[in-house]
Order: structure tokens, then C-alpha cells, then sequence
């Protein structure tokens, strides 16, 4: 939008610019700006902070404000909820997907600007599922991730290595961007079939079906080990929720990228996925689908480049646990 009405300064578009080649310049830029660096003044004042998230943002990926949330020691509160970039205070949305987030903003200024609310503030976090209308409470961002667990992943297709050519798009995306963050609020997830992801457009692996139904809540990760033919390339990581007959439903999804590598020298990976909050039900399992194209991302691969990921190494580490102990 600011190319379009003009509104981009000089810095602006050179940080851009610089971000899209690849640079580090921008960071300094971006880092100045964030509210992050300057949260040790913040505290000094402690300013009651009211915070809107969304779970399937793609400006601010769901998580990073929680960790923000969690270093303020100030009046604090975060609503995460179903949606895209500022879909929580959309008027158009609000009556379809739940109530806005602007009935919250109204009773904070109620109470540390008028200072006319009366009762307790209420927790830290509050959050509503993409499986759920309903809310919870937690105390902090921090809470969500005491029940991180290995996840043991077997391969979809049996064989020793999973070999990927850069440029081939597969089933999983990320999306319709920008409407996917308005279809995920009113409850429309990405699908996927897991059988038609097939090498080499897309590797798949899969951990057992759950015994009984499984709420996650927080941030997952990939870790793996891959080889390329080239000194630059890009994986995309996708987490599903798959059912018994192979219907996927998208819960999570981030690119990862290497720059200036020796070529043919294996690389070891972390992906860290962006936060959710999606329950499994019984006899649905977990789904990491690796590929090299996504609409949402840039690449780092050259078309055609072979990247190949170590069948054994490949690791999904979750927040899951049992719904019955929540």
C-alpha cells in the first residue's frame, strides 16, 4: 500500500531493497524500530500494554509478540485469535469470526485510562484456538511451551534420502495470500492431500496417529540435515493436521534459507515454525511436509538446484498434550 499512495521515504525503500537482495543492512534499520529494543525503557515506566495477534499472520509471526509480551513487567494482556494480518479488529470480519478486538481495547481504556473498570485485569494471555470458539486463559507467552515433545517421524515414502528439485511447485502452500489470513478467522484452512505430495516436488514424514485428542499450543520446529548441489537454496516446512484417509489441514508454515554454502558438504537445519493453536482430535497424526516453493516466500534456489534431506535426521519437536490434563 505505501507504494501505491507514495508514502515511502527514501530509508524506507532502501531497507526494502536491501532486504529483497539478500542483505543484512536492513536489520539495523528494522532493529532501531522495534518495540523490542527498547523494552528496558518501557519498564522503567510500565505503561499498561494491550496486544492483538493473529495466528496466521504473516507480518508478524504468531509468537514473537507473546515473547515481547513476556519481557513487559507493566499492566500486560495479548489476545491471539483465528485470522490474518489485523483481522481481529476488522469491522467486515468481526461478526462472522467473533468478537473484535476492539470491545477489549474499549474496557483496557476503561480501566487504566478512565479508570472506571473495576475487578481484576485478567491473565496475560488470552487466546482462541483455530478449532475453537471458545477462550483461554493463560498466565504468560511462556506457559505454552512447558509441554514441548519429540515427535518421532517416519517417512511417508520409504527410502534412505528425500531428493527435491528447487523450482517444482507441490500441493502444499501456504495459501491464497492475502485472503488466507480472512479465511482462516471464518474457519477455512488450507488443505492438502498427503498423496499427492510426492518427491521430487515434496518430501513428507509423519508421526502415529494419536491415541486420544491432543491440543497444541505454542511453537514447533523442524531440524534435519540436507545436502545441495548449490551454494544458496531454500526449504519451506509445513506442519499439517492429517486425518486417517490423508486429508491434511495446514497448521503452520515457515521458509528457511542458506546463502554462500559449500556445495555438496551437508548442512545441518533448524526451522522454527510460527506459534498455533489447533486441536488434533484421536486418530489424526502430524504431518511435516518439506518443499522448495511457496508463493509467500522468495527463494534462494536455483531453478532446477537438487536439494536432498537426510531421511534419518529429520526431527518435529511440539508443544502437544493430552486435552483430558488441559
Amino acid at each position: 500500500m505505501g507504494r501505491l499512495n507514495g508514502r515511502f521515504d527514501e530509508r524506507l525503500s532502501a531497507a526494502f531493497a536491501d532486504l529483497r537482495r539478500g542483505g543484512t543492512g536492513s536489520h539495523a534499520w528494522a532493529r532501531q524500530r522495534s518495540a523490542r529494543t527498547h523494552v528496558a525503557r518501557l519498564n522503567r515506566h510500565a505503561p499498561a500494554v494491550l496486544l492483538g495477534n493473529e495466528w496466521d499472520d504473516p507480518l508478524v509471526p504468531a509468537g514473537q509478540t507473546g515473547e515481547f509480551l513476556d519481557l513487559l513487567q507493566g499492566p500486560k494482556q495479548l489476545h491471539m485469535r483465528p485470522g490474518g494480518h489485523g483481522d481481529s479488529v476488522n469491522p467486515t470480519l468481526g461478526p462472522l469470526a467473533g468478537a473484535s478486538l476492539w470491545d477489549e481495547a474499549v474496557a483496557w481504556v476503561d480501566r487504566y485510562v478512565a479508570d472506571t473498570a473495576e475487578g481484576p485485569a485478567g491473565p496475560a494471555v488470552v487466546l482462541r484456538s483455530r478449532t475453537s470458539v471458545a477462550l483461554e486463559h493463560h498466565p504468560s507467552w511462556a506457559a505454552l511451551r512447558h509441554a514441548d515433545r519429540q515427535v518421532p517421524l517416519t517417512p511417508l515414502r520409504r527410502a534412505d534420502d528425500a531428493h527435491l528439485v528447487a523450482g517444482i511447485p507441490s500441493a502444499a502452500e501456504s495459501g491464497p495470500f492475502p485472503a488466507s489470513g480472512a479465511l482462516d478467522a471464518l474457519g477455512g484452512h488450507q488443505p492438502a492431500l498427503l498423496p499427492l505430495l510426492v518427491p521430487p516436488a515434496a518430501a513428507v514424514w509423519t508421526g502415529a496417529p494419536l491415541r486420544a485428542p491432543h491440543a497444541l499450543r505454542g511453537a514447533a520446529r523442524v531440524t534435519g540435515r540436507l545436502t545441495a548441489d548449490a551454494t544458496s537454496g531454500t526449504l519451506i516446512a509445513h506442519l499439517y493436521d492429517v486425518d486417517a484417509l490423508g486429508r491434511a489441514r495446514l497448521l503452520t508454515h515457515a521458509p528457511y534459507s542458506f546463502r554462500d554454502r559449500p556445495a555438496h558438504r551437508p548442512l545441518d537445519f533448524t526451522i522454527p515454525l510460527p506459534a498455533t493453536a489447533w486441536d488434533l482430535p484421536a486418530g489424526h497424526r502430524l504431518a511435516v511436509v518439506l518443499d522448495t516453493v511457496d508463493h509467500r516466500y522468495a527463494s534462494d534456489s536455483p531453478l532446477g538446484a537438487l536439494l536432498t534431506v537426510h531421511t534419518g535426521a529429520t526431527r518435529l519437536t511440539a508443544p502437544l498434550t493430552p486435552l483430558s490434563r488441559r
